[in-house]
């Protein structure tokens, strides 16, 4: 599958980190979302992920379940465009799958 990424105005990479995905639910890791201010430029303000062995689920609102949530299939990717998305999503590994999820995450700024 073709995947194009492009950043567009004046966000800029940062920081990137790999998440295990499992049956207990995930969230981005804080020290990444959060920035170190005055040291650095703040919060993150945007995401590329992607999931490189199974799918997950995610949610914004609440924990997502195995079977409930947004699906994100191995090798697709999801944007994140601001930092309430960055904050608040939550991630499992979908119950169709035997494997855990490596999610593989850029935090732009």
């Amino acid at each position: 599958m073709l995947i194009n990424q492009t950043v567009q105005g004046w966000l800029n990479a940062y920081d990137f980190e790999t998440i295990t995905v499992s049956t207990s639910t995930k969230r981005l890791s804080s020290v990444k979302t959060e920035g170190n201010v005055p040291d650095d430029f703040g919060k993150a303000r945007a995401a590329y992920i992607t999931s490189s062995t199974s799918a997950v689920r995610y949610r914004f609102d609440d924990d997502p379940t195995s079977t409930v949530g947004h699906v994100l299939p191995a090798g697709d990717l999801l944007t994140l465009t601001s930092y309430g998305e960055v904050n608040k999503v939550r991630f499992i590994r979908d119950d169709s799958e035997a494997v855990d999820a490596k999610l593989s995450v850029t935090f732009l700024r």
